[in-house]
């Protein structure tokens, strides 16, 4: 437990000092410039966890469409390169809002950095493996001996949990990590044995080049919520308009980019450059079937994040090694303001 804890320092204070060269990310082209029906807009910033991609569409659908604007917010986009990043940009006041998963922003807790998740982005865990079908198999204990590629980390670490308890000797396997802009076309490309990251997201870019089994660590322990929308804790009480706000417009966005996706993502192309489309594309309809979360009740609201599964997730996470001691994720979320931010229930079809 030690040495687990140990590295979860680590990863914290390595991010923290990466953040303070975040301020210059903001992708080009992805700033609301038009204004509310009464002309009045605040000033607002997303921090992304990662590089854009189609799992983003409804964001960037909102913003060429203006809805954020419409409901007040002159929004700009921040692109971090992990979800710790992300974190740390909220937290130190260089974005209002972020997006992370849940074992960044329990291994942060339990770090004393406070995030306050107010709306669900993805509730099923997506994370696992890729391990590349030539040479390798579904039996983790044959990664043994093999290289695993990452992008980050904090991902190295929940990979390293969720092996060793299923039997996996970690200290037998080389734990490379890769610039999360290289990260695919790396693992496609040939490099390493298994890759380590988000299924949906790396399935449309891996599995044309190099076909692999895919292994999502929901089957082997990790049953916890994903991705959400988070704030600083404070933000809460000081500015819950501003909250309401931006769930209004992102919701609207997701709305249209499952009703449409293919005009979502061209938007989204204009404000991307060098975005892959068919993609892109390809990443928005593997995640769809991830926005609820398991076990949320038929025709709950997409927004809302089911208390049950965030106040089991904390033990999950500690008997998985991914954070050093048993986070009370309960208190690490509210659905105060997902009441009648968007009228999309669960569960989604696949589009």
């Amino acid at each position: 437990m030690k040495l687990r804890m140990s590295r979860a320092a680590r990863i914290v204070a390595i991010a923290a000092v990466a953040t303070v060269g975040l301020a210059g990310c903001a992708s080009g082209g992805s700033t609301a410039s038009s204004t509310s029906s009464n002309g009045a807009t605040t000033a607002a910033t997303l921090a992304l966890n990662f590089s854009p991609s189609g799992i983003d569409l409804p964001v960037y659908d909102a913003l060429a469409k203006g809805y954020y604007a419409d409901e007040g917010l002159n929004m700009s986009i921040l692109v971090t390169k992990s979800g710790q990043d992300a974190i740390n940009a909220v937290n130190s006041g260089q974005a209002e809002f972020g997006t992370a998963n849940l074992p960044y922003l329990a291994l942060s807790e339990s770090q004393n950095i406070k995030t306050l998740s107010v709306g669900n982005r993805f509730g099923t865990h997506t994370f696992g493996l890729f391990i590349a079908k030539d040479g390798g198999s579904t039996n983790l204990t044959d990664l043994e001996g093999k290289t695993v590629l990452a992008a980050s980390s904090g991902i190295i670490d929940e990979t390293k949990g969720v092996l060793e308890k299923n039997g996996v000797d970690t200290s037998k396997i080389n734990f490379a990590t890769i610039a999360a802009s290289s990260l695919l076309t790396a693992y496609a490309g040939g490099q390493g044995d298994a890759l380590a990251t988000s299924i949906p997201f790396g399935a449309p870019a891996v599995q044309p080049t190099r076909p692999s089994y895919e292994v999502n660590f929901s089957d082997y322990g990790a049953t916890i919520p994903d991705y959400t929308y988070f704030v600083r804790p404070d933000t809460a009480t000081s500015s819950p308009a501003q909250i309401t706000a931006f769930l209004k417009a992102t919701y609207k966005g997701l709305q249209d980019s499952l009703n449409d996706p293919s005009a979502a993502v061209t938007s989204m192309a204009a404000q991307v450059p060098g975005l892959n489309t068919d993609t892109a594309l390809a990443q928005w309809k593997a995640i769809v079937p991830f926005i609820c979360t398991v076990g949320a009740a038929p025709g709950s609201s997409v927004a809302e994040m089911p208390e049950a599964a965030w106040a089991s997730a904390g033990g999950i996470m500690s008997s998985l090694g991914i954070t050093p001691t048993t986070v009370d994720t309960s208190s690490m979320m509210t659905n105060q303001f997902t009441t009648g931010v968007t009228d999309i229930t669960c569960p989604i079809a696949a589009q």
